[in-house]
């Protein structure tokens, strides 16, 4: 998908998963895999942790995992400045 913004024109990429693993598990695989701590991170009324990577103004990354419902969702997300 592409679209404009205030900055310009981007380009946008997302995808959602889920999976029988636990959301520690999940958690755990992510943060060992991108090298770095959640920047966020909440287990009140099931857990949700958030990455944020690359750099905000031309080529951004997100990775969530968030547990809902019994399941555990993943999603990822790319912005791209064109």
């Amino acid at each position: 998908m592409t679209g404009t913004g205030e900055e310009g024109e981007f380009a946008t990429a997302a995808a959602e998963f889920t999976t029988k693993d636990s959301f520690n598990e999940v958690v755990a695989w992510y943060t060992a895999e991108l090298g770095q701590e959640p920047f966020t991170l909440s287990t009140d009324g099931g857990g949700e942790a958030s990455w944020f990577l690359g750099d905000e103004e031309t080529d951004f990354i997100t990775v969530t995992v968030a547990e809902e419902d019994g399941e555990v969702l993943i999603g990822l997300a790319r912005m791209m400045a064109n």
